[in-house]
C-alpha cells in the first residue's frame, strides 16, 4: 500500500462564455433581435388575406431577403406553405445557409427556395410559376434603395406583375411628424 498523497483533479471550470459586445456579436442576429419580427409580420398577413380572400395565404416571396428569416418562418407556419427569398447581396445569404438553413426540416428546406437575384429580375418575378405569389413581402423599408421615381414604379410593377388573381403586396413605411424628431426605443433582450 502506497502512503504517496494521490493528486486530486479538480473539475474544469467551464469556458467562459464572451461578454456580448459591439466587437463579439454578430450583426444579423442584432438585426433579426431588433428589427424583426416574423412571426407577428405573418399573423399580419394571415390576418388580411383570410379577411380579403376567405382562405389562407399558401405562396410568399420575401424581396430584400437578407438572412430569409421571415420567408423561412413561413414554409414553418404550415406544412402547404411553399416561399422565395430574394436577395442580391451574397454575405447575408451564406450566414442564412449557416445559421437558418441547418434548422429546417429537409421537407421544410423544400419548400423554400433562397436566391440570389435582383428582385427586378426575370427570375425573381416568375419564380411562383403561373399561378403568382399570394403575398409579396417588402418590409424593413428595404425598398427605398430606389431613389428614382422610374426605379421605384419598375419595382411596384415588377411585384404586381409576380403576384396571383388573389395577391397582396405588404410593405412599411414611415412618416408624419415624427419623421422629423429624435426618438429613442427601449426593448429588453437576454
Amino acid at each position: 500500500m502506497s502512503t504517496k498523497p494521490r493528486k486530486v483533479r479538480r473539475p474544469t471550470k467551464p469556458a467562459k462564455k464572451p461578454a456580448f459586445t459591439a466587437a463579439t456579436a454578430d450583426r444579423y442576429t442584432l438585426y433579426q433581435l431588433a428589427v424583426q419580427e416574423p412571426e407577428a409580420d405573418l399573423d399580419f398577413l394571415d390576418r388580411v388575406y383570410r379577411k380579403r380572400f376567405n382562405r389562407l395565404p399558401a405562396t410568399l416571396r420575401e424581396d430584400f431577403a437578407g438572412t430569409a428569416l421571415t420567408a423561412s418562418e413561413w414554409v414553418k407556419r404550415r406544412g402547404s406553405n411553399r416561399a422565395v427569398a430574394v436577395d442580391l447581396d451574397p454575405i447575408p445569404l451564406r450566414w442564412f445557409a449557416r445559421n437558418i438553413e441547418p434548422s429546417l426540416s429537409a421537407e421544410q428546406r423544400e419548400r423554400l427556395t433562397v436566391m440570389r437575384a435582383n428582385v427586378l429580375s426575370r427570375e425573381a418575378q416568375t419564380s411562383a410559376g403561373r399561378e403568382g405569389f399570394d403575398a409579396v413581402f417588402a418590409f424593413n423599408f428595404s425598398y427605398w434603395i430606389f431613389k428614382k421615381r422610374d426605379a421605384l414604379l419598375a419595382y411596384f410593377r415588377s411585384v404586381k406583375a409576380s403576384l396571383g388573381k388573389r395577391g397582396i403586396f405588404l410593405l412599411d413605411h414611415f412618416g408624419g411628424s415624427d419623421t422629423m424628431v429624435e426618438l429613442v426605443e427601449r426593448t429588453r433582450k437576454k
